[in-house]
């Protein structure tokens, strides 16, 4: 019963760790609006991997017990990290970590609900990771930024397609925004 714990907490940071990597090729060429690259947030990305990885794997089990808040918390966070990898393979050859314009318009599997899968499941992931390990850090600023500079790629990109895209699918969470 005692191994539970380092279970999910090796579990919960290695999937952590995991939806911060981008499984495809970084792009040669960088959109002009790609604010992310603009101000090498790519170095603080591997530095937010490193994050996850030493908290989860290092941080002092002293405090922590199995209870249902942190069973939850937990579960949350490998949940989110599970739910960004499966934006990226629905996403296949469209996601990368550049600004890079798509060969077409994702609105199929987790896109038919937000146009934005991937930054809701890490949004989530990394607002329960801070509220699980108490750490603050600009990770949701970041995605604002990045959010921004992809939904206007995306317009430029398919016009009257992405606007009826966007009249019927929310940003972030269904049903809200």
């Amino acid at each position: 019963m005692q191994i539970i714990l380092p279970l999910l907490i090796i579990s919960s940071s290695l999937l952590c760790h995991k939806s911060v990597n981008c499984a495809n090729p970084a792009s040669t060429s960088t959109h002009p609006t790609d604010t992310l690259n603009k101000h090498s947030i790519f170095t603080i990305l591997k530095l937010y991997r490193c994050y996850f990885l030493a908290t989860g794997l290092f941080h002092a089990p002293t405090h922590l017990a199995l209870t249902p808040e942190f069973t939850a918390l937990l579960t949350t966070i490998i949940v989110a990290g599970l739910t960004r990898l499966l934006a990226f393979r629905q996403l296949g050859r469209s996601f990368t970590f550049r600004l890079t314009t798509p060969s077409h318009l994702v609105t199929t599997g987790l896109c038919r609900y937000v146009r934005h899968p991937s930054y809701t499941a890490v949004f989530v992931q990394t607002l329960t990771a801070i509220y699980t390990w108490c750490r603050t850090d600009g990770v949701p600023i970041i995605i604002a930024f990045r959010i921004s500079d992809e939904e206007g790629l995306l317009q430029g990109a398919f016009r009257s397609q992405w606007e009826d895209y966007c009249a019927r699918t929310r940003m972030l969470v269904p049903l809200l925004l």
